[in-house]
Parts: C-alpha cells; structure tokens; sequence
C-alpha cells in the first residue's frame, strides 16, 4: 500500500498531518506514527486512549483523535454527488455494511443499531439526497437514490452488505434490479416488495397537499402513532428522537419522497432472481409493512431468512435497536466472510 496521511485533530493546535513514506495501515505502524505525535505534542492525557483505541483501527484509510477532549471523532466516508461533497458517517471495522434509512427519516435512524453492530463490522450510514445533512436534493424517484447508493457502493473494496429499512428496502431492491453484484447480502428492514394500490397512491397524494399546506410537523405527528407499537409510544426519549429526526427534513424532501414512493414500481417479480444471502426483518407489531408481507417477501426469495422482533412496531431499528443489531450482525458477519455466489 503506498504511503499516507494520517490526520489528527487537535482542538488547540488545529490538523496535524503525518506523512509516512512506507505507512501501512495496520495495528502496529499507524498506532506508532499516532503516538509518536502525541509524545511530540506532550499530549499525554491521551497516550493512554490512544494505546488502546488505535488497536481497533486496522485496515482504516484514516481517522481522527480530539485531542482536546480525548474521544474519538466520528468517522465519515466522502463522495462527490451531483456537484457536492457528501458524507456519511461510518463506524467500526471489518466488512463494510451499508445502513440505508426510510421515510421521512435520515441516517440518524440507525444510530443504535450501528453503535452494536460497529463491534464486529465496517458500518456506514448514509443520509440520501435531500436528507439529513446531505446538500443534494432529492432526486423525486427511487431511481435517483438508488444511483447514489451505487455511487458510495462504488467506493467500498470487499465484500459489502446493504439493508434498507422501509423506503431504505425499496432502494434496495431498486439497485439490486440493476447491478445485483454490487452486494454480497441482503437484509430489508419493515420493508415491502410491492407496489402501492390505487387507495395508497391517493394517500400519497393526500401527505403531499398536506405537506404543501402545513410543512413537515403535521406529517411527523401522523407518522409516529404508526411507526411505534403502543409500548413504543409511551416512551418520551424515543418519541421525542423520532420527531425529531422527521421534523428536521425539508418539506421538499418529504415531497419528493411521496412523490417516488406512490410511483414506484412493483419488485415482486424480481424477488426470485435474488441470488446473495438475505435477511428479512420485521416489527411483531408493525402495522405499515405487517408480518404477512414480510412472510410472503422472505418465501419469495431464495434462501432467505425471516426474523421478527418481539414488541416493536415498524420502526424496529429505533424502537428495538439491540435486537435489529443482533439479527443483522450475526447475518452480515457469516454471509461476509463466506465466499460469494
């Protein structure tokens, strides 16, 4: 591997740059050029963080150190996207799986999923255009995200793993119609392979004249009484997440994705070409996506494996976090390391 720069952040002295001429990114190189920085710097509070710390690190491209506060800064993958730079944070290492968020929602979604499955595998969750802090627009089709995805796909060696959770599944599917070989497995998180009817279309355009008339607040309140089991909606921090995250999309962005939801196609016919491992998962209590379809997606595809998770309703990663993570961790971590089709 040729040389490389490793980037420490110090909160009182600004980027220091290490520039080593025969740098491999391995345990012991990349901590010692790092720690002999700190000793250099007399940056001794994090010696100790950092002797431990960096031996997770193996096979980064980079990473970052507050030197000031002694804590890790989160890692982000970088792309460039229709004339912007993107990120979209990253954790953990190992075989790199791709966490993709549904309606109307962003990356953030994943949060506790990604903390649990950041201890065995490479986890990246993106926000897709328009949403979160991605300064792309929306694109108004699933098309259009699913050729972002391929985008930061493009940008990843290995064997990769990808799951959407409900909009994030239709993505999915959208991009394993047109270059399957970009993944390895498959998870669909309170997802769904079918069109819309004529009755969800109407819905559809109803939350669209809403959001026209009212923004994104009212869309958010209907929304949260049909992504949380009851149990879930009795809980103050996470509903207060939940509106959170929704709350701070762009009326446009929510449009757009009306828009390419009650347009998109039915992928049910495609779901007997899926030739990589796959995993469905669904809410006991998810009243969007219910058990049934996920029952009838899981016996469409070859192999494919069905997990429910007690109690939650269809926002499951968020609602059952440690669950969702043990399902897909255990998932990803066999079908990643086991030769590809």
């Amino acid at each position: 591997m040729p040389g490389q720069n490793i980037c420490v952040r110090d909160a009182s002295h600004g980027i220091k740059s290490l520039e080593c001429s025969n740098l491999y990114c391995t345990t012991g190189r990349a901590s010692a050029a790092i720690l002999r920085h700190l000793v250099e710097k007399r940056h001794r509070k994090c010696l100790d963080l950092a002797k431990s710390r960096y031996r997770r690190l193996a096979g980064k491209p980079w990473f970052s150190l507050d030197l000031r506060h002694g804590r890790m800064i989160k890692e982000e993958m970088r792309l460039e996207w229709n004339g912007s730079i993107v990120e979209a944070r990253e954790a953990g290492s190992g075989p790199p799986v791709v966490l993709v968020h549904g309606y109307p929602l962003d990356g953030a979604m994943w949060s506790g999923v990604s903390r649990a499955l950041a201890l065995r595998l490479r986890v990246i969750k993106p926000d897709l255009p328009g949403h979160g802090e991605n300064p792309a627009p929306a694109p108004g089709s699933l098309e259009g995200h699913a050729d972002f995805l391929e985008a930061l796909l493009a940008g990843l060696q290995g064997p990769v793993g990808l799951a959407g959770f409900s909009m994030g599944g239709y993505v999915a599917l959208a991009l394993m119609k047109r270059r399957p070989e970009k993944v390895r497995a498959l998870a669909l998180v309170d997802s769904r392979a079918g069109a819309d009817d004529a009755t969800g279309r109407a819905k559809r355009d109803e939350a669209i004249a809403t959001v026209r008339s009212g923004g994104v607040q009212p869309i958010a309140q209907a929304m949260l009484s049909r992504f949380l089991s009851p149990e879930g909606l009795k809980r103050a921090d996470l509903v207060e997440r939940a509106n959170r995250i929704m709350t701070r999309q762009k009326a446009e962005t929510v449009e757009a994705d009306l828009a390419a939801m009650r347009d998109r196609p039915d992928s049910t016919p495609a779901l007997s070409s899926i030739a990589v491992p796959t995993l469905v998962v669904v809410g006991e209590l998810d009243v969007l996506t219910p058990p049934s379809e996920s029952q009838a997606m899981a016996a469409a595809i070859p192999g494919a494996r069905l997990v429910t998770i007690p109690g939650a309703g269809h926002l499951a990663p968020m609602e059952r976090p440690h669950a969702v993570a043990a399902a897909l961790g255990d998932f990803f971590a066999s079908a990643l390391a086991s030769p590809g089709p």
